[in-house]
Parts: structure tokens; sequence; C-alpha cells
């Protein structure tokens, strides 16, 4: 019984080591997202995703495909304050896409084709972790849904991983 727990903390310090050093730091699972405004913050609910990995010689994908019954809960978010979409992810996206709804129909999907949201995209260290964070600012009052789409090269060269996220801004007056 010793010999098998001394294995398993040998291999539990291998790969902390490991992990430190950067070799697993390009994990290959999609990211989790947030939404932060001045006075919320809110997880991005992840919808599709198409994720790979190398495994020896071959490129292995995990495809997930949703759709969207309805958005999260309205974060909330007081007009001059700046949105900021958060990737825990410490690889810079390759490609942001933001589409922004007013309406959604009683099915809970956005109504109309909405509107491309321009953003800036810059880099945070959050705990000593780097974090990409597309940000923006909202004009108008009201609720607000988006669609998110991201990218990353994948660095194993196995093609991109892709990954769409939904989420819901209530914007008041300061």
């Amino acid at each position: 019984m010793l010999r098998r727990t001394g294995a398993a903390l040998l291999g539990a310090a291998l790969v902390g080591a490991l992990w430190a050093g950067g070799v697993l730091a390009h994990d290959h699972r999609p990211p989790r997202a947030h939404i932060l405004t001045g006075t919320d913050r809110a997880r991005m609910e992840r919808g599709s995703y198409s994720w790979s990995e190398k495994q020896g010689r071959f490129c292995s994908s995990e495809i997930a495909d949703a759709f969207l019954v309805g958005y999260p809960k309205a974060a909330d978010y007081v007009l001059r304050d700046r949105v900021r979409l958060r990737f825990r992810k410490h690889q810079k996206p390759d490609d942001i896409d933001i589409r922004q709804y007013r309406k959604v129909k009683p099915n809970g999907r956005p109504k109309g084709d909405g509107r491309w949201k321009f953003f800036t995209l810059g880099k945070v260290i959050v705990n000593g972790n780097v974090r990409w964070e597309a940000r923006f600012d909202i004009k108008r009052t009201g609720h607000h849904y988006f669609d998110v789409v991201a990218s990353w090269h994948d660095i194993d060269n196995c093609g991109y991983q892709t990954a769409q996220w939904a989420t819901h801004l209530k914007a008041v007056e300061p």
C-alpha cells in the first residue's frame, strides 16, 4: 500500500512540476468565460465547440453541438462602464466574433440579424495567470443579448479550436 501511495505522490509531483514549467499549460478543452462589468460578474454559457488535441502521431477532436434555448440571467451593467468578456485561457485568441441582439423571441432565440460588436482585445494577469479580454461599451439602456465565438490555433498543429458562448446584460443609467 505504501508503495502505491508513494508512486501516486511521485506522479502528482511530476504532473505539478510539468504544469508549473509550462509543458502542460496548453489545455485541451474549451475555456470557461465570464462577462464582467463595473458592478457584476457572470459566467457566460458555453454552447457548441470543436476542440482538438494531439495523441501520439494523430490529432483527436471533440465536437459538441448545442443550440440555444434561452439566454442566461442578465448581468447588471451601468452605462459608461467597460464591458469585459474574459476568456480563461492563456493563449491569445486568433479570432473573436461578438454578435449583439436587442430582443429575443418567445422561444428564447435572438430576434433579427443582430449587429457585430466592435471591441478591443487586451491581456490581463489574474492571480498570476494570463487571461484575454474583449472590451467594449454599451450606449443604450435595456437588455442586450450576445453570441460570442472565439477560436485559437492549436499549438500542437491540430488545426483550430473554436467555442461559442451566450450571455446577457441589462444596462441602466448611472
